[in-house]
């Protein structure tokens, strides 16, 4: 999982018990590991953006045998706990520094657990997009899943019906961000997410030349698969257009 650079001293000391962290969500997670797997291209050069502490890239490679795989982590203790478990080779940097590094082309880049809900402007999410379709081998395969502001599952069919009403007569960026304080170990730490609607999501992947192999939301209690968008987080399989 990837924070923004502000908030790494927050991974930094959830990062010993980032596995119990992570369990709390084990249904969610199972299920998207499983479609991530399934959507995934064998025996390729994979790329993993906030990777968190390597445990889930590592099953899922398991699984997809890729023939190099590169992490992606901004967390210094996150980055360290990742190269261990995995046994990759891990860059300390983020989706919008991609372009900073000599890092070749994949046929599989994975961003998940609402890497880019922790990017702080559609700018910089943009830019991240950008860097990252620029990675890309031709017909590739980028695989992300972000947080749901429209997923009726978790905040009620009222409360998800008057925020669609209003997103679309007038929709604003600034709906979507929370900030909050994350207790750890005794700690506050402050942090950062942002909860992106299908269309404003989408229209990023517009901008950026990707287009939607696949969309599905996934419920994050149970794990559910839904073809339907408002039954939970988004998820996205995208391409590069060559030759779809």
């Amino acid at each position: 999982m990837y924070r923004q650079t502000d908030s790494n001293s927050a991974y930094d000391a959830i990062s010993n018990d980032y596995e119990d962290y992570s369990l709390k969500k084990i249904n969610y997670l199972n299920s998207i590991d499983k479609l991530v797997i399934k959507y995934s291209f064998q025996l390729c050069r994979t790329l993993d953006i906030g990777s968190g502490d390597g445990r889930r890239i590592s099953k899922i490679t398991r699984e997809t045998n890729p023939n190099d795989c590169l992490l992606i982590e901004p967390s210094d203790g996150m980055a360290k706990i990742a190269a261990k478990n995995s046994n990759f080779n891990v860059i300390k940097s983020t989706a919008e520094n991609l372009n900073l590094h000599n890092i070749g082309k994949f046929k599989n880049i994975y961003a998940l657990w609402n890497v880019f809900g922790h990017i702080q402007t559609n700018e910089k999410r943009l830019k991240a997009l950008k860097n990252i379709y620029d990675c890309m081998e031709d017909n590739g395969r980028f695989i992300l899943d972000v947080n749901n502001r429209h997923n009726a599952a978790s905040y009620g069919m009222v409360k998800v019906f008057w925020r669609r009403i209003i997103d679309y007569i007038y929709f604003k960026e600034a709906r979507g961000d929370a900030n909050y304080d994350w207790k750890i170990n005794g700690k506050i730490f402050k942090s950062f997410g942002h909860l992106f609607t299908p269309y404003e999501i989408e229209d990023l992947f517009h901008r950026s030349n990707f287009t939607i192999l696949h969309k599905f939301s996934v419920d994050y209690e149970t794990g559910k698969i839904h073809n339907s968008l408002n039954k939970g987080q988004l998820f996205y399989v995208l391409t590069n257009k060559i030759n779809v």
